[in-house]
């Protein structure tokens, strides 16, 4: 007799979004919930809660695996290792690993459902993406992987998924099922858009065969809430408005972005082992008014909020890079630069966005500093205004 199960797979979540899944597959034994894209896609959850909120939201959320997100590698390959290790669900990424190919995550998972052992696994395509330079990383290519993981994971289920993320055609040959390759026959299905979920229904025949009978997407605007999560979800929002609400610091005067900038690039510097800060863009969209200053402005004002990064450049390359006079530059206790030795290297504070518009710059890898941009840059504020 033929067995049958059902592959939940969601991208983006909204924190109610992660609720509404979970009602879904609550004590249900058929189904399977694989998560593919960003638990919060807010911009004040990720600064202030971040993905250790991601893990406790998703823990009580009952998701079977969900594909590495590039943002849980932000704290190193430590912090990173600690999220999987607090995970009770499979973090799938079988191509990013640390720098002697240990994986990051899981390579591979199985999860019984209806009856069905379906083996998962997942891989990255977005190789280029700058947070996998990141030292202590490294990124294999998706689709040699996916042919290496296959033979492991065929051997212990009687179905394989891969979950291709981004998607990318041509990667899950020789797999029953796929989500996020298009050149798969019949049997895939692209990950849906934010707070939606697709219901893959297949079947499993006696020669090993699987056969999709069923696709539906369900919007979960719609879906019930599971009150459990729903409890985590609203303490975690509490918990970022608060500090959100928070004074950073009360400004005696203004700051103009480019003030705000060498405010900032001279105190990260002083705290970090970094001779010099080097940028193309002000760390401040808009002039910073007098007056009390909360961390949710702070924020908003922010160009990005991820930690900001160190490079080794040596003195010709760092040369080569102050060639553009429009780039920003300050070096440490706001001494006039030295002249540069070819031979020697630099370390330069930098931020993630200048290695994302000019990746060539980490083609040796970079460290984040410890703390993420907007608490570096209320401490500064702080320090100024002599709290």
């Amino acid at each position: 007799m033929p067995q049958s199960a059902i592959v939940i797979v969601t991208g983006d979540l909204t924190p109610e979004g992660v609720a509404g899944v979970s009602t879904m597959v609550r004590d249900e034994q058929d189904q399977v919930w694989v998560m593919c894209g960003e638990v919060v896609t807010d911009r004040r959850w990720r600064a202030f809660a971040g993905p250790q909120a991601d893990v406790r939201l998703l823990n009580a959320a009952g998701v079977d695996a969900i594909a590495l997100n590039p943002d849980w590698l932000q704290s190193g390959i430590g912090g990173a290792r600690g999220l999987v290790d607090r995970s009770r669900f499979a973090v799938l990424g079988a191509n990013v690993a640390d720098t002697a190919g240990i994986p990051v995550g899981h390579p591979w998972a199985v999860r019984s459902a209806g009856g069905v052992r379906l083996g998962m696994t997942a891989v990255r395509t977005d190789t280029a993406d700058i947070r996998f330079r990141q030292r202590g990383f490294s990124i294999a290519g998706p689709l040699p992987t996916a042919r290496r993981i296959l033979p492991f994971v065929r051997a212990r289920a009687s179905a394989t998924a891969l979950f291709v993320v981004p998607a990318s055609a041509g990667c899950a040959v020789g797999y029953d099922l796929a989500v996020g390759d298009p050149a798969h026959p019949a049997t895939t299905v692209a990950v849906p858009g934010e707070d939606s979920a697709v219901l893959l229904d297949f079947r499993l025949g006696g020669t090993r065969t699987v056969e999709v009978v069923g696709r539906r997407v369900l919007a979960l605007a719609d879906a019930g809430r599971d009150p459990v999560c729903l409890g985590i979800a609203d303490s975690g929002r509490r918990a970022v408005d608060s500090l959100a609400s928070s004074v950073a610091a009360v400004l005696s005067r203004g700051l103009t972005p480019q003030a705000f900038t060498r405010l900032v690039a001279t105190y990260a510097l002083d705290s970090s082992p970094a001779d010099c800060f080097v940028a193309d863009s002000l760390l401040a969209k808009a002039p910073l008014r007098a007056g009390p200053l909360t961390l949710d402005s702070l924020l908003g004002n922010l160009r990005e909020f991820d930690p900001c990064v160190v490079v080794g450049l040596t003195g010709q390359e760092l040369r080569e890079l102050l060639r553009d006079r429009a780039r920003l530059w300050e070096w440490r206790g706001g001494a006039t630069a030295p002249p540069l030795v070819p031979g020697r290297t630099y370390r330069v504070l930098t931020t993630l966005e200048f290695l994302q518009r000019h990746p060539g710059v980490a083609v040796r890898g970079y460290e984040p500093l410890r703390f993420p941009l907007w608490k570096v840059a209320a401490k500064a504020l702080s320090i100024r205004e002599g709290r």
